[in-house]
């Protein structure tokens, strides 16, 4: 099984706690990881990854160094709240070996919590890769990208690529090519391009493979997706649970599986290491936004916060 992510420095530990949760929960599988990083991460961020993976058998890593000044070009979309390792999984066949040819990313503010082999067994031969709805899956995408709504709008932070299918139709010039030619409608960078131009190739796969934050908002009925009822079993038992916008770390997180995060992270190296809590403690211009959009949901007369929800 093929594992990819992509990080920086900042983004570290989140991403050795979520390769942990991979490990652990896939004892026995042949799990190989290929992270993705820049000139940023260090060779001592480096070996703790490592050194947190060969706890357990069968597993490898593969680090694969993205010069920034060499993709500036195609970072046309300034989007503060994403970082610039966002767009190294658009150029994935470009970066990976050629004897691959399959390989599931995921991001790294995820936790895995069961067995990946049925998720990573999917055929997918026929697409270009295999993803979950979006949390908010509504008509400011169709309208944005100018795409039959009908086609779906997949969230970018779970998904089983086809490699080979990639390199057979070029891909990666495609996707880069619609990023620097529709840099001003873009608002999520590498998840709206995937959708627009990979929208006639992908698989729409089960929402547990990708359990976003918004699904345990209590306003989620404005979440345009027909299975509600497959959403409804995975909030209890999510086999991959994405923190997608609100994390763990952000002192005002108050997600109703934060727990699941830090039980994780209490059995790997890191358990003592609060740097990255520190860092968003001190952000308060984040923490302002938070409290706005939650007084105009109150104004307006929307619902706000999480179902509660215990595992």
């Amino acid at each position: 099984m093929n594992i990819l992510t992509c990080t920086d420095s900042k983004f570290v530990i989140p991403t050795g706690v979520m390769f942990y949760s991979v490990c652990k929960n896939n004892v026995g599988e042949e799990l190989n990881f290929y992270l993705i990083v820049d000139g940023s991460v260090t060779e001592k961020q480096k070996q703790s990854i490592e050194n947190e993976i060969k706890k357990f058998e069968k597993t490898t890593i593969h680090f694969f160094k993205v010069d920034i000044k060499e993709i500036e070009e195609y970072l046309v979309v300034v989007a503060p709240n994403f970082p610039k390792s966002i767009y190294y999984r658009l150029l994935l066949a470009d970066i990976l070996p050629k004897d691959l040819d399959k390989i599931l990313y995921l991001d790294g503010d995820i936790i895995v919590r069961h067995r990946l082999k049925e998720l990573w067994n999917t055929d997918i031969s026929s697409y270009s890769l295999g993803g979950v709805v979006n949390q908010t899956n509504g008509k400011k995408f169709w309208e944005r990208l100018k795409y039959p709504r009908e086609k779906g709008y997949f969230n970018s932070g779970v998904l089983l690529v086809n490699i080979k299918y990639w390199r057979e139709n070029c891909l990666s010039d495609k996707l880069i090519g619609y990023l620097k030619h529709n840099s001003d409608i873009l608002v999520n960078p590498d998840q709206d391009v995937l959708n627009y131009v990979l929208q006639d190739s992908k698989l729409l796969l089960p929402e547990r493979y990708n359990v976003q934050e918004f699904f345990y908002r209590v306003d989620r009925e404005i979440v345009d997706c027909e299975n509600s009822t497959e959403i409804e079993r995975s909030l209890y038992d999510p086999y991959i649970l994405h923190y997608t916008a609100v994390k763990p770390w952000f002192y005002y997180c108050s997600h109703p599986l934060k727990h699941l995060y830090y039980q994780y992270k209490t059995e790997t190296q890191w358990a003592n290491d609060s740097t990255i809590e520190k860092i968003h403690k001190s952000d308060y211009r984040a923490y302002l936004i938070f409290k706005v959009k939650k007084i105009i949901k109150c104004l307006i007369g929307k619902k706000s916060g999480y179902r509660q929800i215990k595992i």
